[in-house]
């Protein structure tokens, strides 16, 4: 496991270095099938759920597309051992690290109080930083948005929806404002006329 701290800073160096936002365009359930299906995992950690009817709106959207994962290696997943939280794999790191303050795709709990110890001294003797995920995680695999296999398609693709406003809704005031100046323009014109 590697001593990076995954937290904002770490995130924000990187897209700076790759000249990109701060945070991920996609990261919304509606953009991107990760984030959502992150996010309607997070409440077997403990989160709050989505609405049922909302979560089941955006699982039948996503399965309808070229996007969502077709075989089980590649799907977002949460594992648990003796009814506890093992392991989160394939994460959105937006999501992770808004419930657990690190930008991450995979983390691993330890197995045991006596595993936890024994990191724990070791962090210890180390002189590991307060920050180091290793205090709360036997392993966390740092992860940024430029990295998901999703964000390339997604930054390529059109992500017009059938939920998409028509085009015209943006411009409705200009163009309700462009009609009352023609018709009073034309009302003028009668006028004088």
């Amino acid at each position: 496991m590697s001593n990076i701290v995954a937290d904002a800073d770490w995130y924000s160096s990187i897209s700076e270095a790759k000249s990109l936002s701060s945070r991920c365009p996609f990261a919304t359930a509606k953009r991107c099938p990760r984030y959502y299906q992150s996010l309607s995992l997070l409440s077997e950690t403990g989160a709050t759920a989505i609405e049922p009817d909302e979560d089941a709106r955006l699982l039948k959207k996503w399965k309808g597309t070229e996007l969502w994962p077709k075989i089980r290696e590649h799907e977002t997943a949460i594992l648990f051992a003796d009814g506890k939280l093992s392991q989160i794999i394939r994460f959105c790191p937006e999501v992770v690290y808004d419930r657990f303050g690190l930008f991450c795709t995979d983390l691993g709990t330890y197995a045991d109080e006596i595993d936890i110890d024994s990191a724990h001294k070791r962090l210890s003797a180390e002189g590991a930083s307060s920050d180091n995920p290793k205090w709360n995680w036997s392993y966390a695999k740092e992860g940024h948005f430029s990295e998901c296999s999703l964000y390339s398609v997604l930054s390529h693709t059109n992500q017009e929806s059938s939920e998409a406003e028509p085009w015209w809704r943006e411009h409705l005031s200009k163009i309700i404002v462009g009609v009352v100046i023609a018709f009073a323009a034309a009302l003028f014109k009668l006028w004088l006329g």
